[in-house]
């Protein structure tokens, strides 16, 4: 998936080491593992962005076990197990940075998603208590926020998809915002 962007990027001009290291973030072993061949390539880390998501919806008594905990180790425990890699390359070269993707649902919350919402409002918590304890060095860390957008063409293949799935939706499309996309249509953030 990566080569094709990096022969453009080549054909364009550009020559920009790319590499691409693969992980099951739900395994700390794994996480290591990739950890240790990264280190091992490219001596250290300046910029980390924890950006591995997954998410089971239903109701918190009906969900597995086993997905409770997949959902908590990838969006959740891989930060903390990439985090300490970097950090003691970050701290002897005094300069870094660190970005935990979370959700507007780690902020807020949304039903049958107890999981993700816990996971995600854990990579925030740690980002801040990360920040704090590194405050007197040149490391910084933050967290975003993305967050689902409807728009107002109800054609597109994913409006479509919404749409069947909770038809009550199709109501709110006279009320979206006014905010503009590129392609014209309107936008809101999903449940406003």
């Amino acid at each position: 998936k990566v080569e094709p962007i990096h022969a453009r990027l080549r054909a364009a001009g550009f020559a920009p080491a790319i590499s691409f290291y693969e992980a099951d973030l739900a395994s700390a072993k794994s996480i290591d593992a990739m950890m240790s061949r990264v280190l091992a390539e490219l001596g250290h880390i300046d910029i980390l962005i924890n950006g591995g998501s997954v998410q089971y919806a239903g109701p918190l008594e009906s969900m597995p076990v086993e997905r409770w905990e997949q959902d908590i180790a990838v969006n959740l425990s891989a930060c903390f197990h990439t985090c300490r890699r970097v950090l003691p390359g970050m701290r002897e070269r005094n300069w870094g940075r660190i970005v935990n993707v979370s959700s507007s649902q780690g902020l807020v919350g949304s039903g049958y998603k107890a999981a993700y919402v816990a996971a995600k409002h854990g990579a925030v918590g740690m980002a801040k208590a990360l920040a704090l304890e590194l405050v007197q060095t040149g490391i910084t860390v933050n967290a975003i926020h993305p967050t689902a957008v409807c728009v107002t063409d109800t054609n597109s293949m994913a409006a479509r998809a919404a749409l069947a799935t909770h038809p009550e939706w199709a109501e709110t499309s006279d009320m979206m915002a006014e905010a503009a996309l590129p392609s014209g249509n309107k936008a809101h953030p999903v449940g406003q």
